[in-house]
């Protein structure tokens, strides 16, 4: 160890580059630990270069900020070498590699421009900025390394991009000066050979900003030279082009960090860092929370119900004659794809196609067997629908916190924003007003009103004919009449009295509704909606008469779902198709002689996950339901919803397999048919299950019913809306999920009892399947901060992910959960969370998620905690259109 300077002892070899060799050792005089970097000797062989590198080193030792490594010592004991402040971590490069939260990104990005900013105010410039020189310490602080090397930088270094600190270049250029640098992050002027200012640090930070929030550089190419080429005359793709997702205020600011004129350029670094802050605070701001798809789950609810759903059969006032009717392919491709819109002139249909796992715009001329691709988006994008010039397709796609009102050119080119916050639109006839669904409320409340924005992409203002603006919606769909005249508005109401908390007589949670909304202005008409339909909205198309609308949906006197017309002056219904198929999502051409709609084949299987061995292999698969599986704490059983039969019902099967047979059916609640079971849960003693029903007169209900047999009990009996039951360890309580005026809660009630039910918490987001711990500690919760534990007092809470998940259970003993969550590139992932330290270890990659808005359904594990079981969807969907009908 003679090669190194006497005072530092050397511990071990840290990595090495194209500078010289970086080693962790001690300060023998100081008793400190140190980063030394012992540079390569021909980067000083110039002797001035060495100086004012040394000089400004010295003033980079006199910086104090959090994000800036100190420079400890400069020396030459026969090679120049600088000591700086020893930093556990990794680089940013090695960190993005990993699934970082957004906001947790651009914070970085704040604290590096934070400290450059101090660097600059003190007349030092880093000129080579770059994630490989920002090291990320484990609590998450950036501290940036190799301040002026690149002065020392030689012609010689010059090599081909990707190699580890080695794509450093320099190149002799104009007189005012030589090009220093790494490819991919130089400023125009820097490759140019002009001389440079703070400016340049300007332009590589938005380098790595691009870098962060995209997944990939902003300039890179095969070779060097082309790079160079770009970074002075192309600008990179648009960030929103690569991520729909993002905030809108992120491209701008970094469209002004790449400025190619340095002029145009934020002037100060500190302006970056308080722009970017601001997206992380204000309106624009990233929610990181859900990494579920963008769609709002339980505003969408309802529409998820659609398989399940049904209307009464005195609704149907005469038959359809199919023998006319011709079914044309659209799109039959073998990914999945659904919601058709026609364009204005009928000769072609954009569509949403599943890409990798993500929902893309297609369109498709009749004349033409191809489909171009309109956007390559990060989140979802879905319901498609044309301006009525037919130059430019409007969609939802997430932006900001959440969904957002998007468009993009017909031929091409970067979607826009055209409004932030909206659920579903639709645009009139002349072009001129948007109907807009918008969320009010607290977040998990999903509460929606209807807006107006006119012309489209002006501050929208709530519809405010009659009292409509008072309500809210938990679903719903707006469609302007062909005629303009009217807005059809079918919703679903949520009867809570937000006065009382008390639900209506009939004690129905919601209520489907109806109503012709003449445009601009008039007095709204409710159309008469009875059965399944006063419970349920579906999405629906106009007839060219501007009175009929035709829609998608199941009801009981059919086998799948299928179309169907409604007359909405006197709300009569007949079927359009019959059979064993699955149509849905109806759009009517604008001839009225064509309907193009979504044929859907799609079931929950169960698959079982051996935790020893991290292997999945399938449980129980079929072509019919089967999900929302709960295993028995005291027994090798598992509970399970099918719909074998034709109705759902709740199956019990030996983890062998060995048997199964049913213990819930329709049987069991006369009068009222079964629409939809789930969400069981087993009681410690294996004797009884909890579980959620959804009867055909628009009732949710938490019921109990024996393992053994027997009559079915409700929980609580007159009361609203309950859902996720979960029992407390000794079987005397259940805790379960129930409105409130707030939106949705937490309460428990003594099973058994006559007791009023206890409030644990409000402010749950909905939907939650609260689990009871083995230990009866915590029950977790999901939250407006996240996947959370709660007491079972409510007085104390802890986040143990800033996100949702899809699904969540116990381990046997208590220690830690179980957790299906979707990465940033929507793989379904199920990882092991400690309760005591918050660690969490990824257990098995299920692969990427199915384009839907429940991708799974239930998690459970076996008694011997050795396996866990999983209700998983398949999806399947093309579009199909349909002629002769009458």
């Amino acid at each position: 160890m003679t090669d190194f300077p006497a005072h530092y002892r050397v511990l071990s070899e840290l990595g090495s580059g194209g500078m010289g060799k970086v080693y962790k050792a001690l300060d023998t005089r100081m008793q400190r630990h140190v980063a030394l970097k012992i540079l390569r000797p021909e980067l000083v062989r110039d002797s001035e270069k060495v100086r004012r590198f040394r000089q400004e080193a010295k003033a980079v030792s006199t910086l104090n900020h959090p994000a800036i490594v100190t420079i400890l010592d400069v020396g030459d004991d026969g090679f120049q070498y600088i000591a700086m402040e020893y930093v556990e971590g990794e680089s940013l490069r090695q960190k993005l590699r990993q699934h970082l939260p957004l906001n947790k990104r651009l914070e970085l990005i704040a604290n590096v421009a934070d400290g450059m900013a101090v660097a600059h105010s003190a007349g030092v410039v880093h000129r080579d900025l770059k994630p490989d020189n920002i090291i990320v310490t484990p609590h998450g602080q950036p501290k940036i390394v190799d301040f002026g090397l690149a002065k020392l930088i030689q012609p010689e270094l010059l090599s081909e991009p990707g190699k580890q600190q080695a794509d450093t270049v320099s190149l002799h250029a104009s007189r005012e000066g030589s090009l220093i640098g790494t490819v991919g992050y130089m400023s125009p002027e820097q490759i140019e050979g002009k001389r440079v200012d703070h400016r340049c640090d300007v332009f590589a930070l938005g380098c790595i900003l691009y870098e962060i929030v995209t997944g990939r550089r902003a300039f890179q190419s095969d070779s060097i030279v082309d790079t160079l080429h770009k970074i002075v005359h192309e600008q990179p793709p648009p960030v929103l082009d690569t991520n729909s997702s993002l905030p809108p205020d992120l491209e701008r600011i970094v469209r002004r960090c790449l400025a190619k004129d340095p002029d145009d350029r934020y002037q100060s670094i500190k302006e970056v860092a308080i722009e970017l802050r601001d997206v992380l605070r204000g309106s624009s701001a990233p929610e990181v929370r859900p990494r579920s798809r963008s769609w709002r789950r339980w505003s969408l609810y309802a529409a998820a119900l659609l398989a399940v759903a049904g209307l009464s059969a005195w609704l149907i006032s005469r038959q359809s004659d199919s023998s006319r009717h011709k079914f044309t392919p659209l799109a039959t491709d073998a990914a999945y794809e659904g919601f058709p819109s026609w364009s204005p002139d009928g000769r072609a249909v954009a569509y949403v196609r599943d890409v990798d796992g993500i929902l893309q715009i297609f369109v498709r001329s009749l004349d033409s067997p191809m489909a171009a691709q309109l956007t390559r988006a990060a989140r979802d994008c879905r319901e498609p629908f044309w301006h009525p010039r037919g130059d430019r397709i409007f969609f939802i796609s997430q932006a900001a916190e959440g969904d957002a009102l998007w468009s993009v050119g017909t031929g091409g080119g970067s979607p826009e924003v055209v409004l932030t916050d909206v659920s579903a639109a639709d645009i009139s006839p002349d072009g001129q007003s948007l109907a807009l669904l918008r969320s009010t409320g607290r977040h998990g409340t999903f509460r929606l009103n209807l807006w107006i924005s006119s012309p489209p992409g002006a501050e929208p203002r709530p519809y405010t004919e009659g009292d409509l603006s008072q309500q809210s919606f938990t679903s719903a769909v707006a469609r302007f009449s062909p005629d303009g005249s009217k807005i059809g508005f079918w919703a679903v109401q949520h009867l809570l009295d937000p006065m009382v908390g008390k639900i209506p007589a009939g004690n129905r949670s919601f209520e489907g509704v109806f109503w012709i909304l003449p445009y601009p202005e008039g007095a709204r008409r409710r159309v008469s909606l009875q059965g399944g339909a006063a419970a349920l909205s579906f999405r629906f198309s106009w007839m060219p008469d501007s009175r009929h609308i035709v829609f998608g949906g199941e009801l009981p006197e059919a086998d799948g779902a299928h179309l169907w017309l409604m007359d909405t002056g006197r709300g009569g219904v007949s079927p359009l198709t019959t059979g064993h198929g699955s149509e849905s999502d109806p759009a009517v051409a604008p001839d009225g002689r064509r309907i193009a709609f979504s044929s859907e084949r799609g079931d929950y299987d169960l698959v079982a996950i051996d935790l020893e061995r991290r292997h999945v292999a399938p449980f129980l698969a079929t072509t019919r339901l089967e999900r929302s599986p709960a295993a028995s704490r005291s027994g090798n059983e598992i509970a399970y919803v099918t719909n074998r039969s034709g109705k759902q019902e709740v199956w019990l099967r030996s983890e062998d397999g060995a048997w199964e047979r049913p213990i819930v059916s329709n049987k069991d609640f006369r009068g009222d048919a079964t629409l939809l079971l789930g969400n069981i849960g087993f009681s410690p003693d294996g004797q009884r299950i909890a579980y959620q029903r959804w009867g055909s007169a628009g009732i949710h209900h938490v019921w109990i019913s024996p393992i053994a047999g027997g009559p079915a009990v409700p929980l609580l009996p007159g009361v609203g809306y309950q859902d996720s039951p979960t029992w407390s360890p000794d079987g005397n309580w259940i805790a379960y999920v129930a409105t409130s005026p707030e939106g949705f809660a937490l309460r428990k009630v003594r099973v058994g009892s006559e007791d009023q039910p206890v409030l644990i918490r409000e402010g749950v987001v909905y939907p939650s399947a609260p689990h009871w711990s083995p230990r009866g500690d915590w029950i977790t919760v999901e939250t407006p901060d996240g996947f959370a534990i709660t007491s079972s007092d409510g007085s104390t809470t802890r986040v143990l992910l800033a996100e949702t998940v899809l699904a969540h259970e116990w381990s046997s003993d208590g220690s830690r959960i179980y957790a299906v969550r979707l990465s940033e590139d929507f793989h379904m992932v199920i990882s092991s969370i400690d309760i005591s330290t918050g660690e969490e270890t990824e257990i098995v990659d299920l692969g990427i998620s199915p384009p839907v808005i429940d991708p799974v359904a239930g998690l459970t594990v076996s008694n011997d905690d050795k396996r866990l079981f999983l209700g998983v969807r398949r999806l399947e969907g093309d579009i199909w259109m349909l002629e002769g009908f009458q």
